[in-house]
């Protein structure tokens, strides 16, 4: 089966091939269930998909003034 993106599906992760498995953690994003590093100056929250999220939910770019 394969996981759909913004999940975490990796076998090394305890929990991770459950029947819903878990959001993509902070400061990621994940495609087909890897965890990939966010690029720098976005900001990632939990379940991104993409490198670059600006949805304002599952991540934005940052904030001027900030580091992300």
């Amino acid at each position: 089966m394969l996981c759909a993106d913004g999940v975490l599906c990796d076998v090394n992760v305890a929990g991770s091939q459950e029947d819903t498995p878990p959001d993509c953690p902070l400061g990621s994003y994940c495609k087909r269930g890897q965890k990939f590093d966010c690029y720098a100056g976005w900001l990632c929250i939990a379940g991104a998909s993409t490198p670059t999220p600006d949805d304002g939910t599952t991540g934005q770019i940052c904030s001027a003034g900030h580091w992300c």
